[in-house]
Order: structure tokens, then sequence, then C-alpha cells
């Protein structure tokens, strides 16, 4: 039996799902950032094996993908506590009540679907890492905080078409969160 999901008045077939990718302090911006350095623009999202390339396409791989707008509001309703009482020692944390109140601003303003691409770069193997150039990729950079952050990643397929539904993830002390 086919398992359906459905977004935004839309019915995708479920195809796939790919293990969680973590948000490592080395991919966020730098007002995120942990340890020193300025943030990669890449995304590791695992190593090179059959799994990953079953669930991606071929090396190089270029998917379309998309996010959606409430599930970033969720993110920032669970991580909420975090900017405003930071547990991390992030490098600019004095800043934190501010950038969530500028974050949450442009979370509101995002459209309901956000459609961009997401290219697999050229990097050594066994090393995966993806990259776009979408203010929407910018966002996962931008809002989500290092150790406490994941994306699941689903493949579906409608109207013959494969699409990627991306969905940022706030979890604290490794205890799954809801909604």
């Amino acid at each position: 039996m086919d398992k359906l999901i459905n977004i935004q008045e839309k019915d995708y077939h479920i195809l796939q799902s790919y293990p969680d990718v973590n948000i490592a302090d080395s991919f966020v911006m730098k007002s995120n950032k942990i340890m020193t350095g300025n943030g990669e623009a890449k995304l590791y999202v695992g190593g090179d094996n059959l799994e990953l390339r079953n669930f991606f396409g071929s090396n190089p791989f270029t998917i379309d993908c998309f996010m959606i707008q409430k599930d970033w509001k969720q993110y920032m309703l669970n991580a909420r506590d975090e900017y405003q009482n930071p547990t991390q020692e992030y490098l600019k944390k004095e800043t934190f009540e501010s950038l969530y109140i500028h974050r949450q601003t442009k979370v509101n303003l995002l459209p309901d679907k956000m459609n961009f691409v997401l290219i697999e770069q050229k990097i050594t193997p066994p090393r995966v890492y993806v990259k776009s150039i979408s203010p929407y990729y910018s966002l996962i950079r931008e809002v989500c905080l290092p150790n406490f952050s994941y994306l699941e990643f689903k493949k579906l397929m409608h109207d013959g078409s494969i699409y990627y539904y991306i969905r940022p993830i706030f979890e604290k002390n490794n205890s799954r969160l809801i909604f």
C-alpha cells in the first residue's frame, strides 16, 4: 500500500525517507556558531554509499526541493527557549534574543511553500555535500542552531515528478518533539 502525505492540499506519494541530517557548527552562520570560523555554505548529507545514492541519485545529483513555512514556524516555537536563554556557548549569545525576534519576523514573511534546487558539490569522496544559491537554503544556515537541529528529508512523487521535502527540526536533550 502506498504511503501518502498531504502538503498544501496536494497528495504526495512517499517514496523514501533519509536518515536525519545534523546541522553542524561548521555549517551555520557566524552568529550561531559555538566554535570559531566562518561556517561553510555546504551541507554534509552523509558518506557516499548505496543508501545515499538510492535516495539522492548518481554523482553528481541535482534535486528539486521544497520547505514549508509552517515547519519553520514550528521550528522557531521549539527553539524559542534556546534563543532566549542559550545553554550553549555561542559566539554571539548576547544577541540571541534580538536575533530571535528578527528571525521570527523573517519566518512569518516566508511564502507557504519554498522551492529550490540542491546541487551535489565536487568534494573528494567519501563525504557528500550539497549547496544551493537559494535564499531559502540560506535560511537553514541562518536560523538553525548547531547540535540541537537537524533536517528530515523525504523523497516524494507528485504527478510523475520527484520532489524532496526538507523539514527543519529543533530537538533539545535528545527527546523527539512531536508536532
